[in-house]
């Protein structure tokens, strides 16, 4: 919290893919009132349309800063609830009370130095899952309530992204098979109830004609997003790009794998027999988000991977080395003595507020600090070059309703504040045939008069970069479009009939 409320907030650049993938899907919705029907969606609901729309709420302001800074907090969220797991799983470790607090802080600092840059915003659903498994699998824990939550994870999951949501609800699968083996039947009903009642929720929330749009969206992204944008998985042990990086994380997936098992069958020391099931699931998680590094094997996607891997590592290896502190006889006489169970904890926690950077005089002005940021105006977080561009195009495209873009850089819809002609609102979310016709269709429904594209280069020639990618839509643009103006990162394209 105290890293949070003392950071310097980004001023960098826009990132016109990733922060316009956010930004541009929220001017769809709120020019259109349409969800999965006004925006093809390739992570989740959440993160392409609610974070962005919940920030200008918030905070009162349509900027690029509420944007980044509805997303910093989101990052505060996920990494208090991997805190309040390594607290679940200190509670449940077999130490005496003065080493369950060294514990914690051990394994909170080494969590916070060596794996949080893995964690991703939208891995919270699955340690809210990890939270609520702790509980359940937790000594004398009330759980009835809990397994409800577990429940309604699985439509909360899929809105908050895709991906993550399949692991979830995979992982639930499983829990519900063990249920039914361990004839735990009321925890089974109340799991399928949740599950139940948060879908039936759901759809009657968006209505049918969102949910059919939800539905086909959720299953062209399972079905063709890696055939469309994945990359080759390099071979492990070899020397091609990022393979160094995948052997280590299958490595440890293994040895995690080899550690549960002597957990559960042959270590009685550690953990009750209840609680070493949440470990089983803990692993469970270790082998599924590996999928991310299956999809896109780049050493960016590759690391979040890593994530729950290290978590369950970090947590055994520091109970072994406390373990063998409790064990010796002559080192247990002597951290007993207050003074240097004190010296220890002041420690530990300097150490995590240095790695976390905190400083309190930013502290004490973050009010101040968050009003300017998110007044911050949107020319601050351009190039020299983007702010020209994207004037002479709102000079240009004034009295348009919509636009159409056929490239990557998504911000430009947000920062005209004009919504697509159709829910392909940039590239990246065009990933079969029948999409590029419905694009086109789309196109001609409403008589789209101009489309944005990237200016061609010397590295890719052509109206734009793979258009390979896109045939059918390269071909319509190059029969009914012709160039109105070159404006250097973009070209702007008018329909033939109104030249």
């Amino acid at each position: 919290i105290l890293n949070f409320t003392s950071a310097s907030f980004p001023l960098g650049k826009i990132d016109m893919f990733h922060e316009g993938q956010r930004l541009s899907a929220a001017i769809n919705y709120l020019s259109n009132n349409g969800l999965w029907s006004s925006s093809f969606m390739t992570i989740g609901l959440f993160y392409e349309v609610l974070q962005s729309l919940i920030a200008f709420n918030l905070f009162e302001s349509q900027s690029i800063g509420s944007g980044r800074l509805i997303y910093i907090l989101l990052g505060l969220f996920s990494k208090l609830s991997l805190i309040v797991l390594i607290y679940q799983i200190t509670r449940e470790v077999n130490l005496e009370k003065n080493y369950k607090v060294i514990f914690f802080l051990i394994v909170c600092f080494l969590i916070l130095v060596l794996t949080i840059k893995n964690l991703h915003n939208r891995d919270l659903p699955l340690l809210l899952l990890l939270n609520f498994l702790a509980h359940t699998f937790s000594t004398n824990a009330k759980t009835l309530i809990t397994n409800f939550l577990i429940g309604i994870l699985s439509i909360f999951s899929i809105i908050w992204s895709i991906e993550r949501g399949v692991y979830l609800n995979i992982t639930l699968l499983i829990l519900l098979i063990f249920y039914l083996y361990r004839r735990n039947y009321l925890h089974f009903f109340l799991t399928v109830s949740g599950i139940t009642i948060g879908w039936i929720i759901f759809y009657l929330a968006i209505g049918q004609n969102e949910f059919y749009h939800f539905y086909n969206n959720t299953k062209d992204v399972l079905v063709y997003m890696d055939y469309t944008y994945g990359t080759i998985h390099p071979v492990p042990f070899s020397g091609e790009d990022n393979a160094s990086r995948a052997t280590k994380i299958l490595v440890t997936i293994i040895f995690s794998g080899i550690t549960v098992i002597y957990l559960n069958f042959f270590e009685n020391k550690i953990f009750n027999n209840k609680f070493k099931l949440f470990f089983i699931f803990l692993f469970i998680f270790c082998v599924i988000s590996y999928r991310n590094a299956l999809g896109l094997s780049d050493s960016y996607h590759m690391k979040h991977s890593e994530i729950f891997t290290e978590i369950l590592l970090i947590s055994l290896f520091s109970y072994i080395f406390l373990n063998f502190i409790t064990s010796n006889k002559l080192v247990s006489n002597f951290i007993n003595f207050k003074i240097v169970f004190n010296f220890i904890i002041i420690g530990l926690i300097s150490f995590i507020f240095y790695f976390e950077k905190v400083d309190l005089k930013k502290t004490f002005n973050f009010n101040k600090r968050l009003l300017v940021y998110v007044q911050q105006p949107d020319n601050v977080f351009l190039f020299d070059n983007q702010k020209k561009q994207i004037a002479d195009l709102k000079y240009l495209l004034n009295d348009e309703k919509c636009i159409d873009l056929f490239t990557h850089d998504a911000a430009i819809l947000y920062l005209l504040n004009k919504p697509s002609c159709n829910k392909y609102y940039y590239t990246f979310t065009i990933l079969t045939e029948n999409h590029q016709k419905t694009f086109i269709n789309e196109s001609k429904v409403k008589k789209t008069n101009y489309i944005v594209l990237n200016a061609p280069n010397e590295k890719f020639k052509g109206l734009w970069m793979p258009t390979y990618q896109y045939p059918l839509i390269k071909n319509y643009i190059e029969k009914n479009y012709l160039l109105f103006k070159e404006l250097g990162l973009w070209n702007l394209y008018q329909l033939k009939k109104n030249l």
